[in-house]
């Protein structure tokens, strides 16, 4: 992982956790100042609610050449945007990496639901996670669309509706199980996760599927981003 934080006490909490779980953490920067803090509010329905963000010192964070060196030692590039991130996500999108390279385009409120912004860097990716509803059709169909054109490998979650999945111009709709969800906060990123570590061990879309909900499942049944007994 390649990332900053602040000199503050809140910086101990993720620097204990990615220790805990084995992560080298010899690129992720202590800076002058305040770590990154998203505020969260969980509706009654467990379904959670983004409600201010705070970059602190991630928004002046700049990849240096040694970063950019470790990145390459890698077989995998995964980043995200958001408008705090836009900086570093340019920077990042540059890096000539010879890998696979994924990209977390999240709830699509970052770039007004434009398909052109996601065309924009589709020569760069290789897999798009979008987090998206079914509000969401005019995107999702574009998306669609993209992926058919340009052979990319799109990935949707529709949290209650389920995910959409669209690999070698083929389609994959799978319904989600129904749970009672105490706090959604994270299942986007356990799903990718799980996805992501199954389709690279099987190339397997179905256990890709399945593995990326059954994680986001487990996530969906304890409060916050973290699980309790990593915290």
């Amino acid at each position: 992982m390649v990332s900053c934080l602040g000199d503050d006490k809140a910086a101990k909490i993720p620097l204990s956790v990615c220790q805990k779980i084995g992560l080298e953490i010899d690129y992720i920067h202590i800076l002058p100042g305040q770590t990154p803090k998203q505020k969260i509010q969980v509706l009654p329905n467990g379904e959670k609610k983004f409600i201010g963000y705070f970059p602190g010192v991630l928004s002046d964070f700049n990849l240096s050449q040694k970063d950019i060196d470790y990145i390459l030692q890698h077989e995998v590039l995964i980043t995200l945007y958001y408008t705090q991130i836009s900086l570093l996500f340019n920077q990042v999108t540059k890096i000539k990496f010879p890998g696979l390279k994924v990209v977390d385009f999240m709830d699509g409120c970052d770039f007004n639901y434009d398909i052109n912004f996601v065309k924009k860097y589709a020569g760069w990716w290789d897999i798009g996670f979008f987090g998206l509803s079914g509000n969401d059709s005019n995107l999702i169909k574009d998306l669609l669309q993209l992926a058919k054109n340009m052979n990319k490998m799109v990935v949707i979650t529709l949290g209650s509706g389920g995910s959409l999945v669209v690999c070698h111009n083929k389609i994959f709709k799978v319904k989600a199980k129904s749970i009672q969800a105490v706090d959604t906060t994270g299942c986007g990123d356990a799903y990718l996760a799980g996805f992501l570590n199954s389709w690279l061990k099987n190339k397997d879309i179905h256990l890709a599927i399945k593995a990326g909900s059954l994680l986001a499942i487990g996530v969906a049944k304890y409060q916050g981003a973290i699980n309790p007994k990593m915290g």
